[in-house]
């Protein structure tokens, strides 16, 4: 069932199931309930008067023979997308119904990919209420984002148009079919790199060249320091020289 404005039930043997827009969370009813039909119209209650569309307005939930509804994602036909980064689609709705037609909005839910009617997020809502003459094409924007903490596997992906034409509400499913969902990868800076780069080959050659100064300053200190030995032999021999020379003769 579905049921827009409350949590989606889903009927399990003799328990409700409560789903939010992240998930599956059980909910236990409080007391055991006899049998399914019993469930059924309980369900059936909650949803009365809680419709997207108004109460007053003939709704049916297929499309108008005379309307096409047509969509290209941005970045192509592309179904594979990045958790929690927004998706844009082009819609294009083509009224051939010889009345006017009046765009009510567009919406979309990402679905259980082997149970279709169990819905695990339901995306944006977007109003439109732009009125499209017949013979008259007109594109609108739409943009949703899945949620970043759903697991990175394969969903079911529906996007939604409803419109009035003469008084009774429509709705064309244009896009219903399998979507992939991936982790947003690791985004590198590349300036920021190059200059941490420098940073750090700049540090490494302060270092060193740091590290030769001070092995230059230490070793000639040591040399100027160092105090100059004289020998015994040299101090004798500079004592006991007797000076060399001719005795003048009178």
């Amino acid at each position: 069932l579905h049921c827009p404005d409350i949590p989606f039930w889903v009927l399990h043997h003799t328990r409700i199931t409560c789903l939010n827009s992240s998930g599956y969370r059980p909910h236990w009813m409080g007391r055991h309930l006899g049998s399914a039909a019993v469930l059924l119209i309980i369900s059936v209650a909650a949803c009365h008067g809680s419709n997207y569309y108004d109460e007053d307005e003939d709704i049916v939930h297929s499309p108008h023979p005379a309307v096409a509804v047509s969509s290209m994602f941005s970045d192509g036909n592309s179904t594979s997308f990045s958790l929690g980064e927004s998706v844009t689609v082009l819609v294009a709705i083509h009224n051939e119904a010889g009345s006017r037609l009046t765009m009510n909005g567009l919406k979309a839910h990402i679905h259980n990919p082997k149970k279709y009617r169990i819905y695990i997020q339901n995306l944006t809502t977007k109003s439109i209420d732009t009125p499209i003459e017949s013979g008259i094409a007109q594109t609108f924007f739409y943009k949703f984002r899945p949620h970043p903490d759903l697991h990175p596997i394969s969903y079911r992906l529906t996007l939604e148009a409803s419109y009035n034409i003469d008084e009774s509400t429509y709705q064309n499913t244009f896009f219903n079919g399998t979507i992939d969902l991936y982790d947003t990868p690791i985004e590198f800076n590349v300036r920021f790199i190059l200059q941490a780069s420098i940073a750090v080959i700049g540090v490494i050659i302060g270092v060193l060249a740091f590290s030769t100064l001070s092995k230059g300053k230490g070793s000639s200190s040591q040399r100027s320091s160092k105090p100059r030995e004289t020998s015994l032999t040299d101090w004798v021999g500079v004592h006991n020289t007797k000076p060399s020379g001719k005795k003048s003769k009178k």
